[in-house]
């Protein structure tokens, strides 16, 4: 019984340090990307470079976090 909480124990020690949560700042870092279906939502993104939110048309699946409603 013993045996079974030092493995349980080892292999939560050596998964949690290699888990992050990704924040909204790791999202918006993100490149746009509409995504390859058709269904051309309005969404908003926000543009590292220009330091805003932006418009563009999500296409309904994939495509990266970096999207708003």
């Amino acid at each position: 019984m013993l045996e079974k909480w030092v493995i349980l124990l080892f292999s939560i020690l050596t998964v949690l340090p290699n888990t992050r949560a990704e924040t909204p700042e790791d999202r918006c870092l993100e490149p746009v990307d509409q995504g390859p279906c058709q269904t051309f939502q309005i969404k908003w993104f926000w543009d590292e470079a220009d330091g805003q939110c932006k418009e563009f048309h999500y296409g309904g699946c994939l495509g990266t976090k970096n999207r708003q409603i």
